[in-house]
């Protein structure tokens, strides 16, 4: 399978859910800011394309991403790996024909629009704290041997596991029909926390197999959970529409100044590091760190920790170009090709070293 034919078998309507529209049946405000009342913007499921009948724009799910975000194809491709942990092998990138066709209209509409990313930061949800902190609640400490697996390769424990409140889900559709009947389909919808159909209602859980939460914290209550799937070729899966914060960002508030904050592009990285000691916070992929994060972390010795792919290149350069901007030195220490932060801790608790 292709990054294209796992691209085209995700529901357009559940992309632009993610992308921040408010979907109702196969209909949409359009992004280009021109509807008031009347949605405009349609939606064929069938064949994952769009169409308004405002302004003519049309294309498939991938330009739907570069007119909202105001990407090139390549961010588009980023775009689909953090919300839907579609793995990007060059290998099975899109012919130089399909790549030129995308890149073609990412430069249309950069020369058109120039506000789309804010506007998409603007359109994303707030968490619904109280939906978000009983649903995790509702789930169980890790204890399937699939589950524990994962964690002790990424040098977790079960007990540090806990310290963070890690959580897995054993039975998705129990679990989606239990939230519906205690909080309603529609606010369980508006949480994130479903997959769309062609219909109105959700009609699924957006992690639909086993698998393991990683929750968010502000003063005690839930405010993202990220989940990561073991069945299928997408990995983690993060709530639609919502806003994606720091994970453990409440660390930032217990250091002193010119101490160390090592900044992860994970989230395992990052639990895995607080286990041997070390500060950390981390990132929901190497795209989504936010420019007005930058005053956070401008008391600290930072410390930026990407992955070994070019995804990781891409979040290091990004960190330098930020923090340059604010005059504010960082160090960047990259995981070898291939690795992470998590799969390399794992591998020094076999080895004895830590």
């Amino acid at each position: 399978m292709t990054n294209l034919d796992e691209i085209n078998s995700i529901s357009v309507l559940d992309i632009a859910s993610r992308l921040g529209l408010k979907v109702r049946g196969r209909k949409a405000l359009c992004f280009d800011g021109h509807d008031r009342k009347t949605r405009s913007l349609s939606f064929e499921p069938q064949r994952n394309i769009w169409t308004c009948f405002g302004c003519g724009k049309k294309g498939d799910s991938i330009q739907l991403v570069i007119e909202i975000l105001s990407c090139d194809f390549w961010g588009a491709l980023e775009w689909f790996r953090d919300n839907y942990g579609i793995q990007l092998s060059k290998s099975r990138y899109f012919s130089d024909r399909s790549i030129r066709k995308y890149n073609k209209h990412a430069t249309k509409v950069k020369k058109v629009k120039r506000h789309s990313k804010v506007l998409y930061q603007e359109v994303q949800s707030q968490p619904d704290i109280e939906f978000l902190t009983w649903f995790l609640n509702k789930c169980g400490p890790v204890k399937a041997v699939e589950g524990i697996e994962y964690l002790n390769s990424h040098g977790i424990s079960l007990e540090l596991a806990n310290k963070f409140s890690v959580r897995e889900l054993g039975n998705p559709s129990y679990a989606f029909a239990q939230s519906v009947k205690k909080w309603g389909a529609e606010r369980v919808s508006e949480s994130g926390l479903t997959w769309r159909s062609s219909s109105v209602k959700p009609n699924k859980l957006i992690w639909s197999s086993y698998s393991l939460l990683f929750p968010f914290f502000h003063e005690d209550k839930v405010v993202y959970i990220q989940g990561r799937l073991f069945a299928g070729s997408r990995k983690f899966v993060n709530p639609a529409g919502i806003l994606k914060p720091l994970f453990n960002e409440t660390k930032l508030d217990k250091l002193t100044p010119s101490e160390s904050i090592h900044l992860c592009e994970g989230i395992p990285d990052a639990i895995a590091l607080e286990g041997e000691g070390l500060a950390a916070v981390a990132v929901l992929g190497a795209t989504s760190f936010k420019e007005s994060w930058i005053d956070k972390f401008i008391p600290y010795n930072v410390i930026i920790m990407p992955d070994g792919d070019s995804g990781g290149n891409t979040f290091a350069e990004t960190m330098k170009k930020y923090f340059a901007k604010r005059g504010k030195s960082i160090s960047v220490i990259q995981a070898p090709q291939g690795a992470d932060v998590a799969s390399i801790v794992a591998k020094q608790k076999d080895k004895g070293n830590l």
